[in-house]
């Protein structure tokens, strides 16, 4: 008798400990996926943010180029069209890079997420290169016209060199602070998930 209750009792306790196992992995399901729905809600709603500015940039330098078109030198006007296009690129690439974003759907199979957000990484880091190569070249033409074509006062030097900081300083930030470290977490979250399966 004592032998049969006992092994009632051994048997009580393994249900109970598989129990708990498995709402151990239940609630560490739910906790990866809350890290990484938040990481992706960060990085989509920046991305909106990014497009709100660059719109609305490109609307202020097509108001510029219309108000003082006739008073710009032909180099002057060369640069604020090179800095349209430039900027139309970035909206673009911006929108693209939004769409692959709000295509990780985190209830969807986990390789396929992991997949997207390996694409992800691959476009962003190349676009990154693009943009900032391309805003690099943007900025020396924009010194080297500025500096043989207009009379540029010494506030407006400051200006243009300090507008050049905060986006250097701007562009770090974002790929470091907000790209890597949402990308980062959301992928080991889904690594961590697919080890769980």
């Amino acid at each position: 008798m004592e032998l049969e209750e006992l092994k009632n009792v051994w048997n009580s306790f393994e249900t109970r400990l598989q129990q708990q196992k498995m709402l151990e992995k239940v609630i560490l399901k739910e906790s990866l996926l809350s890290k990484s729905d938040k990481g992706l809600s960060i990085m989509i709603n920046y991305g909106y943010f990014g497009l709100t500015l660059i719109v609305l940039g490109l609307f202020t330098l097509i108001w510029v180029i219309f108000q003082v078109a006739d008073l710009t030198t032909l180099p002057v006007r060369i640069t604020l069209y090179m800095t349209v296009v430039y900027v139309i690129y970035a909206l673009i690439q911006g929108i693209i890079g939004l769409l692959k974003l709000q295509k990780i759907d985190l209830s969807a199979p986990i390789m396929e997420n992991l997949q997207r957000v390996n694409s992800y990484r691959i476009y962003y880091n190349k676009q990154v290169i693009i943009i900032l190569l391309g805003g690099v070249a943007v900025m020396v033409i924009t010194i080297i016209i500025s500096y043989f074509f207009t009379k540029m006062q010494a506030w407006q030097w400051i200006t243009l060199f300090g507008a050049l900081g905060v986006g250097a300083v701007g562009t770090w930030w974002e790929y470091k602070r907000m790209y890597q470290k949402n990308i980062d977490t959301i992928q080991k979250s889904l690594e961590e998930l697919k080890e769980l399966e």
